[in-house]
């Protein structure tokens, strides 16, 4: 018999349950529901914690679950399986993106598989399972983290299986608890109106050329007027005229505005008529990427309701319309695409496997 086997599935040793049932009984000042979710969350595997524990959780939390990428096997489907039925066991809701862009949290999977050194005549497979939490108002994401393990099986496929299922159920404690950090105001697209019947009223102000090069200074007065064409295909706001906005609209204002200060938003605002304002940029990105940068601001107070950013390595204008024009009209989808290909762009490290 081999002495380095592989990690494979099997009860954790008793004295790891005592320690277990040591934090939960330590934590007897705390409220039982709160009792309850340490343990289901601290253990190391669902066996530690009864369906009953798992059901009582007390802390809600939902996401939606989109694969990146994933070697086959066990591929995209068998990836998002694996981690959402470890997600439900933690007490997670896993729920479908909302085409009206109200979507939970969103859950991000790469999955990558590599033979290992055969162990007892089995094959051994190897899994690197990789997540983000990601959130439609927050620049960065609220967790990253990878695990990988190996599992040894009478067939390649079943290996992967085996050590995907491994990998999931560690990484659904991780997100689990992520997930339970984000408030329920951060888990939506900020797409809402005031409350009224009346759509919200919106001004699309002239879009900054920070680039250097006064050839595109047209193109962000072209921008502007395609965001207002979208805003108001979406039928959802009411636009406020171009010509009105040379009319009253003071320079100093606007440029106060492009920069969120509250006041001159505020002023801007008010003397447009308008609940919410539309700024925006053109520059280069450090790595020389042509990007589009705009926030959707409150008149109010500056409070920014949605952020548009979108870039091109090649820099071409006509490419960097659509995706821009994609980001208004299909927000969801967009905001999507952009944080999958951030994704999928980071190399893949294979750190030592967990035990």
């Amino acid at each position: 018999m081999p002495t380095n086997q592989p990690v494979i599935d099997a009860h954790p040793p008793r004295i790891f349950k005592l320690c277990l049932l040591l934090a939960v009984v330590s934590g007897c000042g705390q409220p039982a529901q709160e009792r309850v979710i340490y343990a289901a969350t601290d253990a190391k595997s669902i066996r530690d914690v009864d369906e009953t524990t798992v059901e009582s959780l007390a802390t809600p939390a939902r996401c939606c679950i989109v694969v990146a990428e994933a070697d086959n096997p066990p591929g995209e489907d068998g990836a998002y399986s694996a981690v959402a039925e470890a997600l439900q066991l933690r007490g997670v809701e896993v729920v479908s993106p909302d085409p009206s862009d109200s979507a939970a949290p969103l859950v991000a999977i790469q999955c990558y598989v590599r033979a290992g050194q055969p162990w007892g005549g089995l094959p051994v497979q190897e899994v690197l399972l990789r997540y983000a939490v990601l959130c439609a108002d927050r620049a960065e994401p609220v967790s990253v983290g990878d695990l990988n393990k190996r599992h040894a099986d009478s067939e390649k496929s079943a290996a992967s299986q085996g050590a995907l299922r491994l990998a999931a159920r560690e990484v659904a404690v991780q997100i689990a608890r992520a997930l339970r950090t984000v408030p329920a105001s951060s888990s939506t697209f900020l797409n809402r109106s005031p409350a009224s019947d009346e759509p919200p009223t919106l001004a699309c102000l002239p879009f900054r050329n920070t680039t250097g090069q006064r050839g595109l200074s047209g193109w962000c007065e072209t921008l502007a007027t395609l965001a207002a064409r979208e805003f108001q295909g979406a039928g959802k706001y009411r636009l406020v005229e171009r010509a009105r906005l040379r009319e009253v609209l003071d320079e100093q204002d606007v440029t106060a505005a492009l920069d969120g200060v509250a006041d001159a938003t505020k002023r801007v605002g008010t003397k447009l008529g308008v609940d919410l304002l539309l700024v925006g940029e053109v520059t280069y990105r450090p790595d020389g990427k042509l990007t589009i940068s705009a926030r959707l601001l409150r008149s109010t107070d500056a409070h920014i309701e949605r952020v548009f950013l979108v870039y091109d390595s090649s820099s071409r204008v006509e490419v960097l319309e659509k995706r821009f024009r994609k980001s208004i009209s299909r927000p969801l989808a967009a905001w999507m695409d952009q944080k999958l290909e951030t994704l999928r762009s980071r190399p893949r490290d294979w750190p030592a496997p967990r035990s």
